[in-house]
């Protein structure tokens, strides 16, 4: 099946007028679009839930989006087009940051700063810009409220730790495609503004908002996965949680 891209932005109400200026470079055209606002303050995971469901029955992955990201020129159809290069259905995650490098070697980490390849494997993600297969949404929101404490609050703690331990595989790109517009933002219950001060040099090399992702090349061999173990507090284990996944 070709790949088809819904997309939301999940946003705090202060940044709504930063998710109207995305939501315009986006150009959604005729993609179903949806801006997933935490109006009562409810935190990052009741927001993240909403985003994430708010998918289109007609897509294969749906994109969710933070609400302070400086994007490249056409990013749903260049996501949609990498998509339809990648080796197995998995996430697939716009913007790398350096921790799911983890496990790689040096050579490896300069071939991913290089451009030799146009994908990174990993079962860790950033919750950044992560579009997944529109069937692991699901039951991956069903095992992470089942077995993941509500603390830590952030989604791409519950979601990678579904991916790890349900042997999902998240697909990064080289170069990133999205990156945040300087200090860290996203929603937070409670907190607004600079989280952390997270650098742009915290991540892989983003490609610019001038550059096209149709321009890049996607048919790149990719880059060795990096494997992390899950990271959870619970009385629930997943069978074979702490193993490696199957390539």
């Amino acid at each position: 099946m070709k790949p088809r891209l819904s997309v939301a932005i999940m946003c705090v109400p202060e940044r709504r007028a930063n998710v109207e200026r995305m939501a315009e470079k986006l150009d959604v055209g005729n993609h179903s679009f949806e801006i997933v606002e935490d109006t009562y303050h409810d935190g990052i995971w009741p927001t993240a839930m909403r985003a994430r469901t708010a998918y289109s029955p007609d897509a294969t992955h749906h994109l969710v989006l933070q609400d302070d990201l400086m994007l490249c020129e056409d990013l749903i159809e260049g996501t949609e087009l990498a998509l339809s290069h990648l080796e197995a259905d998995g996430g697939v995650d716009l913007s790398t940051a350096w921790f799911s490098l983890c496990g790689t070697s040096e050579q490896q980490r300069r071939e991913y700063l290089s451009g030799e390849t146009s994908w990174f494997k990993a079962n860790a993600f950033n919750g950044t810009a992560v579009g997944a297969p529109v069937g692991d949404i699901e039951p991956a929101i069903d095992w992470a409220n089942r077995t993941i404490s509500q603390q830590p609050d952030g989604d791409d703690f519950k979601l990678w730790n579904w991916c790890i331990a349900a042997g999902r595989w998240c697909y990064h790109t080289v170069p990133c495609l999205a990156e945040h517009a300087g200090a860290y933002k996203s929603t937070r219950k409670g907190v607004y503004g600079s989280v952390g001060g997270r650098e742009l040099s915290s991540r892989g090399q983003f490609v610019g908002e001038d550059v096209s992702a149709l321009s890049l090349d996607w048919t790149k061999r990719p880059l060795p996965r990096s494997v992390r173990k899950v990271r959870f507090e619970a009385n629930f284990m997943w069978p074979g949680a702490e193993e490696t996944p199957a390539w």
